[in-house]
């Protein structure tokens, strides 16, 4: 603040003389000065809670989607190697240029950030040495419904220094699903992924789905979570829709991937429903989740 010395004010900011009749020549000499020095003290403390926002570090996919939607570019310190990689990542051209890593507490060392992003699935061992060396971390769950990524996204923005950002990013989120038009009669639709996966209630897919206006498959059945398809019910089910995982595909022979392409499948879809699952909208419970839901529900209209 010592920057801001006088009425006048280094900002340069000069507000405009008011009309004599209102207040009187003499008043607004007096409040002109006072209210100059408040904007400036307004501008100085903006700007100073820009420059103080924390440096951040992700470690995993998930992280890297929140920062892309929420922080600063200057904020952030690194990214995982998976958040460049369009493969896998929805926010790739968002992230492009900046550093990476692979999740080493090496790297987070030579950084130095001020907060790290780590999930679950990071090394037990990694978040242990930044916990013992004092490094702040924040451990990302996996929302599985809508309401936990709001929760889960205002608890990040909060902690990255950009609030606002989060409530933005949340009510955006909101709007493109109440944008959904519930159908007249939901149709049913199944999730196949290699190995011959499903998902049920209890996950990111299910809450997508049943949001887009269908009704899960998986669900009928009683399976819950990660579980596994028979492919029989899949031929035998009057399903409208089957959404099959195909996001990842390497070109190497796979025999996980192979069911997708099951003669049985192909004979039983050909003058049906049988479309790609929005994978990387999916893969990470953020607000761009509901890019997924509008794709799906945007299927139901053609």
């Amino acid at each position: 603040m010592s920057a801001i010395r006088s009425a006048e004010c280094s900002c340069g900011l000069h507000l405009p003389a008011a009309p004599a009749k209102a207040k009187g020549v003499d008043y607004w000499k007096k409040i002109r000065p006072c209210a100059a020095l408040a904007m400036c003290m307004l501008l100085y403390t903006s700007v100073s809670a820009t420059a103080n926002a924390p440096r951040v570090m992700s470690l995993h996919l998930c992280g890297d989607v929140m920062l892309a939607l929420l922080a600063d570019r200057s904020q952030i310190a690194s990214v995982s190697y998976n958040g460049l990689d369009p493969a896998f990542s929805p926010v790739a051209d968002l992230l492009a240029g900046l550093p990476t890593n692979r999740g080493r507490a090496e790297e987070v060392i030579a950084a130095g950030p001020d907060l790290v992003l780590v999930d679950a699935f990071t090394q037990p061992a990694t978040k242990l040495a930044l916990r013992r060396l004092g490094v702040r971390v924040l451990e990302l769950a996996g929302p599985t419904d809508f309401d936990a990524i709001a929760a889960q996204t205002e608890l990040v923005a909060h902690a990255i220094g950009q609030d606002a950002r989060g409530t933005q990013a949340v009510a955006q989120m909101r709007a493109t699903l109440a944008a959904v038009e519930p159908p007249a009669k939901r149709p049913l639709a199944a999730i196949l992924h290699p190995g011959g996966w499903t998902e049920g209630p209890g996950t990111l897919a299910d809450a997508a789905l049943v949001a887009a206006g269908y009704d899960n498959l998986a669900a009928r059945e009683g399976l819950t979570g990660y579980a596994p398809q028979r492919l029989e019910t899949l031929i035998a089910a009057p399903l409208d829709l089957l959404l099959a995982d195909v996001a990842i595909d390497s070109g190497a022979p796979s025999l996980s991937r192979e069911l997708l392409a099951h003669p049985a499948l192909a004979m039983r879809f050909a003058h049906t429903r049988h479309a790609k699952l929005p994978s990387r909208a999916l893969t990470c419970g953020t607000p761009r989740a509901a890019d997924a839901v509008a794709a799906l529900a945007s299927l139901r209209a053609r």
